[in-house]
């Protein structure tokens, strides 16, 4: 896992392990390794929102309960691949069959949000035909959750960068920039 020092990176991509940088800010995005197109994403972050790029090795709920630990954030952003009920993060895919192995872990991740903070999910589709995920994954955080269920801001493409799916009625902050992203975040495919 690696946190970048400074989410305006304009082309600077220098990677540190986290810990190297102290953070001051209320927003965070995790970033699956894998997501298309990722210096453009983290480029066009907005200011103040910390990001953290998630090491592809099964263990990325817990490097998400393990950062969260460290601090409260108002938001929490997560950019992952994903498809019809499912959030694909590196090695580790979470649907609703499957949501309650880690249970345990994803409820530690309350450690690290306020009592009215907001988990905002940024991947293809994982809403599209249920929200049974979505529904169980703020019941054991706690937290709003909403969704973007097609992700990207080229309308050549028919998608935005909208969050359409809501577990209450809120107006979340976009993490990053409408102009930074021209192309959808491919769909998760399991062999």
């Amino acid at each position: 896992m690696f946190r970048l020092p400074d989410s305006n990176l304009n082309s600077r991509l220098a990677f540190f392990p986290v810990g190297s940088a102290e953070t001051t800010s209320s927003e965070i995005a995790f970033f699956a390794a894998d997501v298309p197109n990722l210096p453009i994403l983290l480029n066009g972050l907005m200011p103040g929102v910390e990001a953290i790029i998630l090491e592809a090795n099964g263990t990325e709920l817990q490097q998400i309960a393990d950062i969260l630990k460290t601090k409260q954030y108002r938001a929490v952003h997560i950019f992952s691949h994903g498809k019809a009920g499912e959030m694909g993060l590196g090695k580790t895919t979470l649907t609703q069959d499957n949501i309650y192995n880690d249970a345990s872990i994803i409820r530690e991740w309350k450690q690290g949000l306020t009592p009215r903070s907001e988990i905002l999910l940024y991947g293809s589709n994982i809403a599209k035909s249920s929200n049974v995920l979505i529904t169980i994954l703020s019941e054991l955080t706690e937290a709003n959750i909403t969704v973007s269920n097609n992700f990207n801001t080229n309308s050549s493409l028919e998608g935005d960068l909208g969050l359409k799916v809501h577990t209450e009625s809120i107006k979340p902050p976009l993490a990053i920039q409408l102009f930074a992203f021209q192309s959808p975040l491919l769909p998760l495919s399991i062999a």
